[in-house]
This record gives C-alpha cells, structure tokens and sequence, in this order.
C-alpha cells in the first residue's frame, strides 16, 4: 500500500521535511531530505536517545557536506544511507522508510 506524502518541490534542498504520518497504529514522525543519491526518509528519531532530529519544529541542521546533525548530542549522519559516522551513536544508523517518487509526488510505500 503507498501513501501520497508531498510533492517532490515542497523538500527543500538545504534541510529536511518533517511530516506526521497518522495510522491505525497511531502517529509517527518522519523526515525526508534531497540527497545526490534522490530522496531518503527516515523516522525522525535519533538512535542515540529515541530524541527528534529536529532542532526547530520542522528545521534540521546540514552541515557543508550535507550531513546531519543531531541537535541534542552533535551526531552526524550520512544521509544516503543513514549511518551514525561521529557522534554517542557511531556505528548506529537511521531508521530508513521506503518511498518512491512518481510524476513529481513522494508516496511512502512502507505499510502503517
């Protein structure tokens, strides 16, 4: 089952994109971001302490390489494949979320 999340235009190049999915299992928050490699979505948990990735409600942190960075402890992730490389939670990675792009939308294709 897919789910129409956002057009591709509305993630915006030097952040991410926060969004509340709602589902029978409750709420979840998810973040997607533009990556050379296309979009990447992630639970919108670091794996540190189970804490928002957010510094500002809807606002993440990039560095100049497009990393990034939890706001709470300075973790940095890759985000092409989600990996904690520097950081209390080296090693760890991000939790992923399957999504395809079709004529300029972004469906989540994991189920709820």
């Amino acid at each position: 089952m897919s789910r129409k999340l956002c057009r591709l235009v509305d993630v915006p190049p030097d952040s991410g994109l926060g969004l509340r999915i709602e589902g029978p299992g409750g709420s979840r928050h998810i973040v997607l971001f533009k990556t050379p490699a296309g979009i990447r979505a992630y639970q919108d948990v670091c794996p540190h302490q189970g804490r928002g990735l957010a510094f500002a409600p809807g606002e993440y942190l990039l560095d100049d390489r497009g990393n990034l960075i939890c706001p709470h402890h300075g973790a940095s992730f890759d985000l092409t494949s989600g990996a904690c490389f520097s950081g209390p939670c080296e090693g760890d990675r991000l939790s992923a979320i399957e999504t395809r792009i079709e004529k300029g939308w972004v469906y989540l294709e994991a189920s709820d």
